[in-house]
């Protein structure tokens, strides 16, 4: 996904699973209350500037003292004074990777976007923020015209919840399904359908442990994994049962800090995951959990 730094609207690439296109630009968030839209790209000199960039060093050194972002986006509160102190922020993406590290004509994901998606992606400037406060907001970086100064303004965030009863650590789209998010953070889960201001489509109870994390199943569109404080990972089968996890294991007596699966190829996925003393285990993820469903 690319955005253009001069009018915000999305610039949309011919992409498939085989092209993709270099990335140029990286979204930030901060407790202060912002989100803004970074472009690593060098701008264009000024007319009339009497010190160019010398354009034979790499575009990141280019950018040495006058890097600044093209969309600043705040977000203030609606019912109480300050702004939301974002930890995670979520942008639907244009990319369409393939289902395995090593690819196989079988097992590709959609080589391209259908004309239905371009389309439906192609006006889409929303996004996804979990906060410090446990709260998912949900915003957007259009701007629109002031009435009464004539600027052009960021809009305020369109609607939140305030769900999570601690930081957010982690708020990701589906791999399979990109309007479906899901966020973690304190002692629960929830599962949101973007654009929705009802609620979660899904929302777990109140856990003993605290969660610290979690990750998508990279070729199960119906599997999550969550990592705990205690050191264990639960694996969330919703093809199985929705009220508990499929299956737990402990690989730590320390809080877990981190998770990544990959899937390198049809028999061979593994997951990293990182704990809180700096220790990185691998495991290798079973068949039960890798192979979908005929009906998922």
């Amino acid at each position: 996904m690319e955005i253009d730094t001069k009018t915000g609207d999305l610039v949309m690439k011919d992409i498939t699973a085989e092209y993709q296109p270099e990335c140029l630009q990286v979204v930030t968030a901060s407790i202060d209350g912002s989100v803004m839209f970074w472009d690593m790209r060098p701008p264009p000199p000024k007319p009339g500037a009497k010190k160019l960039p010398d354009p034979s060093l790499p575009s990141h050194l280019q950018l040495n003292l006058t890097w600044k972002p093209f969309i600043k986006v705040n977000l203030p509160r609606s019912e109480h004074p300050g702004d939301f102190a974002a930890t995670r922020v979520s942008v639907r993406e244009q990319l369409k990777l393939p289902l395995y590290r090593e690819p196989s004509p079988q097992t590709l994901r959609k080589k391209r976007l259908s004309v239905a998606e371009s389309q439906e992606n192609k006006g889409n400037t929303t996004f996804y923020v979990g906060t410090e406060d446990g709260e998912v907001v949900f915003a957007t970086w259009s701007f629109v015209r002031d009435a009464e100064s004539g600027r052009m303004m960021a809009q305020r965030p369109r609607f939140s919840f305030n769900y999570h009863c601690g930081p957010v650590t982690y708020m990701e789209r589906s791999p399979f399904f990109s309007d479906i998010i899901l966020s973690i953070g304190g002692w629960s889960f929830a599962i949101w359908k973007e654009g929705s201001d009802v609620d979660a489509i899904m929302k777990s109870k109140s856990f003993p442990i605290q969660l610290t994390g979690g990750a998508w199943s990279p070729t199960r569109p119906g599997v999550f994994y969550v990592i705990k404080a205690n050191g264990n990972i639960d694996v969330w089968d919703l093809m199985e049962k929705t009220h508990e996890p499929s299956h737990s294991q402990n690989i730590s007596s320390v809080s877990l800090t981190s998770i990544t699966p990959v899937a390198f190829s049809y028999k061979h996925h593994l997951m990293a995951v990182g704990d809180q003393i700096g220790t990185l285990h691998v495991l290798e993820v079973p068949w039960p959990m890798r192979h979908p469903s005929s009906n998922e």
